[in-house]
């Protein structure tokens, strides 16, 4: 006879353990998609199932319980990194408003319910609810997928949360303080000197740390990866330490290195990308795995207390969202999207209930209510930014469809094979972000004998951009064309293709006194009216923390004026730089309105020269982490000047270690 062989559950295994999440987080969004429900929702759902007290097929061992703190902070990291800083700058008394609203009242009607209807003490209704009070984004990559992660709503709310986390975690350890007889001087020391400290080292020094790295390790993209993910989990770490909640220091890093990690850069798509397909599924089905659905079969108490929670959170955070979308004219598309990014509660809600249970401050009835209170406000959370936050996008689209009718195609002619990746980044953060259009890379082989030889060599060179754009999610195509010369096959392919926007590599070499680039580039600016970007980039385009834009007198007449004043807020919306203008007077207020009117929202200053010669190019005002652009014009323009010609010589010498960009505008 055959033994009969008995699995043992929950398994123990660590490779099934491991099979069968993933199996989970690649059916369950499937199925979650047929039958029309949040891909959130079912992964929630297949932890109270999966979980130990569902059929115990897994059990929230110490691997679960890992990878799950790891998706919290992941999520919490991620929110902080995708944020708009400068909309997060002009709206962060909104966020204040919001947190503080969000906070309050959710706690007064907590501390009402919890004294008066379920008779716990001073202390214990107190810490109860702080729960209230706290939310968790746990909702926000299903908002930042739908292109969220910049409208105002969302913004708004990202911020609040910190503030409101803070305070809930600070009720905590004040609440467990008093319990435990600490409130001393000491402890209040500790705690604010704590915080002061994470504040310095997170915010200061974390992001000269981050510059000084990513200079040195441009095109190392794995260990540009390894570094933000060193980052996270030191900063949870200095947060834990400094006697706060790990959340606090992810999302504090997050904001810290926000503007070195592009949205459109290879680096944020591989943490994009990890996050969603490993790390926040496995934190998905871990709060699952803390639902006892028996319990509320055989404690008619548990079901007075979950719905109590569970009608308390919902309602004060709605109550929340209303008083704030009447303050500030949101719409109610604004406020659905506002109410259910707010509504979910899992991490802060967890750390308390959890170590007011520790504490003895909590009964079992109180846990088991929390964890169908966190079913219930996730569920909630899911559904309304799901449907809320589609209508939203497509309002947003269809505003964003209007402003970008014409159509974009940007040409990266490539020259030298290491001018590949600083090309293309740029060529992606200038590119509409509504644009469909591909990326082109050109190479042009001179018509000689040996032109298919050369075409065959050039196609490593080709593919190392197509493999650079692939980590951007950039769609790019490569052609190589064969001609008289470079310039007309660059000039061939501009009219071919319709190309409005050319981006190409300067080495900063002069090889004439008659010439301003070379005889390729000035034949280019000559023959076409394109819009040129002739880049010399000596380092990283996401270290930019400053652009000086320097342009000329009557610049603001010239056709393309406003195309690559856009470009440029766009530049800076990427890299999170501030923009500093060199111009005359008229010039810049006319600049100041277009950019006061029109998005995206950048910071800038504005600085008055009369002539271009009076210029002052003050070494000290100049670094590594800038961005020098000058916008040049091409001959007979109205604002063309000899100066213009002679600049990037001048500027090349005096700066030879700053990133330098001549910007040609279009001319016709």
């Amino acid at each position: 006879m055959h033994p009969i062989v008995l699995i043992e559950l929950p398994v123990k295994n660590p490779v099934i353990i491991f099979v069968i999440i993933l199996l989970t987080i690649l059916l369950i969004p499937l199925v979650s998609k047929r039958i029309g429900i949040p891909g959130i929702v079912g992964m929630i759902i297949s932890g109270v199932i999966f979980g130990p007290k569902g059929i115990n097929l897994l059990g929230r061992d110490a691997s679960i319980e890992l990878f799950s703190t790891v998706g919290l902070l992941y999520i919490m990291f991620i929110a902080g990194l995708e944020i708009d800083m400068e909309e997060f700058r002009k709206s962060r008394n909104r966020s204040i408003i919001y947190g503080i609203t969000a906070f309050v009242i959710p706690i007064s009607l907590g501390y009402t319910a919890a004294f008066y209807l379920l008779r716990l003490d001073l202390l214990s209704s107190i810490l109860l609810s702080a729960m209230f009070a706290s939310h968790t984004l746990l909702t926000y990559p299903a908002a930042s997928k739908l292109g969220l992660s910049q409208s105002r709503s969302v913004i708004v709310t990202v911020g609040s949360t910190i503030i409101t986390d803070i305070l809930a975690l600070l009720t905590l350890a004040v609440i467990i303080g008093i319990r435990q007889g600490e409130m001393t001087g000491s402890f209040w020391i500790r705690i604010i000197a704590g915080f002061a400290v994470l504040v310095l080292l997170v915010f200061f020094v974390l992001p000269r740390l981050t510059a000084w790295f990513f200079r040195g390790l441009e095109t190392d993209g794995e260990q540009q990866f390894i570094y933000v993910l060193a980052a996270l989990f030191l900063s949870a770490s200095l947060a834990q330490a400094a006697g706060l909640e790990p959340i606090i220091g992810a999302f504090f890093a997050g904001l810290a290195i926000n503007s070195y990690i592009p949205s459109t850069s290879p680096l944020m798509n591989r943490i994009l990308f990890v996050g969603n397909t490993i790390f926040i599924p496995f934190f998905l089905i871990s709060v699952g795995m803390l639902v006892d659905v028996r319990s509320l079969y055989s404690s008619t108490e548990t079901w007075i207390v979950a719905i109590l929670m569970t009608v308390i959170s919902l309602s004060s955070k709605f109550i929340a969202a209303f008083f704030v979308q009447n303050i500030y004219k949101y719409t109610s598309l604004e406020r659905n999207v506002m109410f259910g990014l707010s509504s979910a509660q899992a991490a802060a809600t967890l750390a308390i209930v959890l170590i007011a249970l520790r504490a003895g401050m909590f009964s079992n009835d109180i846990l088991n209510g929390t964890i169908f209170m966190i079913l219930v406000t996730s569920l909630t959370s899911s559904f309304i930014v799901d449907k809320a936050g589609r209508k939203l996008a497509l309002q947003q689209e269809k505003g964003l469809g209007e402003a970008g009718a014409i159509t974009e195609k940007i040409l990266i002619p490539v020259a030298r094979d290491e001018s590949i990746e600083p090309l293309v980044d740029f060529a992606a953060m200038i590119q509409d972000p509504v644009s469909d259009e591909p990326l082109t890379a050109l190479k042009v082989v001179d018509n000689t004998r040996e032109a298919p030889d050369e075409i065959m060599k050039n196609r490593k060179v080709l593919d190392r951009a197509i493999l650079h754009a692939s980590a951007t999610e950039k769609p790019l195509r490569v052609i190589s064309r064969i001609d008289s010369s470079i310039a007309n096959g660059i000039i061939r392919a501009v009219r071919e293709l319709l190309i409005t926007d050319v981006v190409l590599d300067w080495r900063g070499e002069f090889r004439s006194r008659n010439r301003i680039f070379g005889n390729i580039l000035d034949q280019l600016i000559t023959d076409s009216g394109t819009v040129f970007y002739f880049c010399r980039m000596v380092h990283p385009v996401n270290t930019i923390n400053k652009i000086t834009v320097l342009m000329p007198e009557r610049a603001e007449y010239e056709k393309g004026f406003q195309k690559w004043l856009l470009k440029m807020r766009m530049l800076a919306k990427q890299t999170g730089a501030v923009i500093s203008f060199f111009g005359n007077y008229h010039g810049l207020s006319v600049v100041r309105k277009e950019l006061e009117e029109g998005k995206p929202a950048v910071q800038a200053e504005y600085n008055t020269v009369k002539k271009l010669v009076a210029l002052n190019l003050d070494k000290d005002g100049l670094s590594k982490d800038d961005l020098f652009v000058l916008v040049s014009a091409r001959r007979k323009s109205i604002s063309w000047d000899r100066s213009l010609d002679r600049f990037p010589r001048r500027f090349v010498k005096e700066y030879p270690d700053v990133n330098f960009i001549t910007l040609y505008p279009e001319q016709h």
